[in-house]
């Protein structure tokens, strides 16, 4: 970890950042994505270029999951909101 925010064992950050959007927790990709000469990402980059966790994994996305699924919210699954008081849910139109 360097600087002001270090992924998780999920490889995401909780944190607040109103200038950007109004939810606490984030997701990031990390490590190589491709050699930035070939597409689409073929070859593909080493394990080596891989983001590694505290635990040991080897990962380029997703390690796990925060929250709850929404049948165990259903179920009376309860927690904290994953965004903050401002947070307005809009529907946007497809592309």
């Amino acid at each position: 970890c360097t600087g002001d925010y270090c992924l998780d064992q999920c490889g995401g950050v909780e944190a607040e950042l109103p200038a950007v959007d109004s939810f606490l927790y984030r997701y990031y990709m990390v490590g190589a994505t491709s050699d930035l000469s070939t597409l689409p990402n073929d070859p593909k980059p080493s394990s080596a270029a891989a983001a590694v966790f505290s635990s040991g994994r080897k990962s380029f996305s997703l390690n796990c999951y925060r929250g709850y699924l929404y049948s165990e919210l259903t179920g009376g699954s309860t927690g904290t909101s994953g965004v903050t008081d401002s947070y307005q849910a809009t529907a946007v139109s497809g592309v």
